[in-house]
């Protein structure tokens, strides 16, 4: 029978995994959709298209991040259940798995965070200064970031694997 307890954990862990969807599959549309096809714009069109589609995706991608953050602090509150974190988290592999992906999935918010918060703002500055050469360098470390975000979020990806061997 489905008591309120486990609607409620269907529902964060629903919450959990629909954000790291969303926030990933969004990484990977625009690294191997969006940035290929800007080649075939006019370059002013391509910047604006990518800083009006970047300018979304912040708005989406932060969701996704509050959203992945209080569902999984929620998520290993119930995993410790009176647990340190010291004697939890180097018990056994599956808590290594979830050490793991923690730190990662910390690094990859992070990563987001420098994208949206520090990037994102200079480069539309350097665009409306008309500052080609800091617009290109700044696009340049925005697109290697990115790519890091999604290898980050793989490897996030291979510890659920992981995870799910174990649990």
């Amino acid at each position: 029978m489905m008591t309120p307890a486990l609607v409620g954990m269907a529902l964060v862990r629903w919450v959990h995994l629909f954000g790291a969807i969303v926030w990933l599959g969004g990484l990977f549309f625009y690294l191997m959709i969006l940035m290929p096809s800007l080649r075939d714009f006019d370059p002013a069109q391509g910047r604006r298209l990518s800083q009006l589609v970047g300018l979304r995706f912040r708005v989406v991608s932060l969701v996704c991040m509050a959203a992945l953050l209080v569902s999984g602090l929620w998520l290993v509150s119930q995993i410790l259940q009176g647990l340190s974190l010291a004697e939890w988290f180097f018990s056994s592999t599956y808590s290594k798995a979830l050490g793991l992906k923690i730190l990662v999935a910390l690094i990859a918010m992070g990563n987001g965070l420098i994208l949206g918060f520090v990037l994102s703002p200079r480069l539309v500055d350097a665009l409306e200064a008309h500052d080609e050469p800091k617009a290109l360098a700044i696009g340049r470390t925005m697109g290697i970031l990115t790519g890091i975000g999604f290898l980050l979020g793989i490897v996030i990806t291979a510890c659920v694997a992981v995870l799910r061997l174990y649990s």
